[in-house]
């Protein structure tokens, strides 16, 4: 009888799993063919998590002097990185932050300010973006706990405050493009614009791409070269002639422009005070000779 029972009670949970799975199944079968799952349509949605936009990168145009030296340029920079955590991390604050201080010519008071408590991960401020490679190799020989660095493309002015009134400075705007702020780089910004262009692919949820089909594509477009009537060597001259004056008299303000008397053409032009808008300590940028 008890067999008999057991027997009937199987048969039963059988019956209950088959008209389960064929529930399920139909459910299946329904949503394969309307798409549609508690009112949200599942391709839209599947299509959503997979369908990634990439960035691809434009060059701003550079500018070149006349003998075709070049005085301002996209270009790979660093930034340092400093892990407060974690395995890889800082072993002593105090003599981390020395070490960066005299690689970076700051404060060690500059560079321990930025390691807040209950950071995991934590950066330098200013001076401790767009360092050139010299600078991020410097540092990295130093193998000091903790430190590491992250790449980006940046406008670079190789001179630093070389003609910086005249050049000006471009910042990114609110799309990731660069934009001329100041100077020639303003000026001249609607020849020297870039323009980002976009990617279209199926990736993971960190952007990872699953196939090497790509859907739509739209191409970057890289600015113009321009190049300047200035000649680098010459605005050197004039450059170190005008911080000679500055330091004997100490006038508030110092403009000089050399031209060809023929053509009429400037050769060379500067402003004291100036500013390395690598840095973006741009105090006295309304003083423009242009």
């Amino acid at each position: 009888m008890h067999k008999l029972q057991t027997n009937k009670g199987a048969r039963y949970f059988m019956v209950a799993f088959i008209v389960l799975f064929l529930i399920m199944l139909l459910r299946f079968f329904y949503i394969q063919a309307v798409g549609v799952l508690h009112n949200v349509n599942v391709k839209d949605l599947a299509n959503e998590q997979h369908n990634k936009n990439g960035v691809l990168e434009a060059n701003r145009g550079t500018i070149y002097d006349q003998t075709g030296k070049v005085l301002v340029q996209d270009s790979t920079t660093y930034r340092v990185v400093v892990n407060l955590k974690g395995k890889e991390n800082v072993k002593n604050k105090d003599e981390t932050a020395e070490q960066l201080a005299a690689a970076l010519e700051i404060d060690k008071e500059d560079v321990l300010k930025n390691f807040h408590e209950g950071r995991t991960q934590v950066e330098i401020g200013k001076v401790g973006r767009n360092l050139s490679r010299e600078v991020k190799e410097k540092i990295k020989q130093l193998k000091i706990p903790g430190v590491s660095f992250m790449s980006e493309k940046a406008r670079v002015y190789p001179n630093e405050d070389f003609a910086s009134y005249i050049l000006g400075f471009a910042r990114p705007d609110d799309k990731g493009n660069t934009e001329g702020k100041f100077g020639l780089e303003k000026s001249l910004d609607k020849y020297l614009r870039s323009t980002n262009g976009k990617i279209e692919y199926v990736g993971t949820q960190g952007g990872i791409p699953l196939t090497n089909d790509i859907g739509k594509v739209e191409a970057a477009k890289n600015g113009n070269n321009v190049y300047l009537t200035l000649d680098k060597q010459i605005n050197s001259f004039l450059e170190e002639a005008m911080n000679k004056a500055q330091e004997h008299y100490d006038p508030s303000m110092l403009v000089g422009i050399i031209a060809d008397p023929k053509t009429g053409k400037v050769l060379a032009m500067s402003s004291k005070p100036s500013f390395n808008p690598n840095k973006g300590d741009i105090e006295y940028f309304l003083n423009d000779p242009i």
